[in-house]
């Protein structure tokens, strides 16, 4: 058995997050509210 799921997943949050901090950079710069991601996920094996 063998498969392939793709997808792409888009989070939007209604405040903005503090997820990453770096020194002398503002934080708006590095983190929005919105996160855009694509995935691949492959199957791969057998049934009993």
């Amino acid at each position: 058995m063998a498969g392939i799921e793709t997808g792409f997943l888009f989070e939007l949050y209604p405040k903005e997050l503090t997820i990453l901090r770096a020194p002398n950079i503002n934080d708006a710069t590095l983190n929005t509210n919105f996160f855009p991601s694509v995935y691949l996920t492959l199957y791969i094996g057998h049934r009993s």
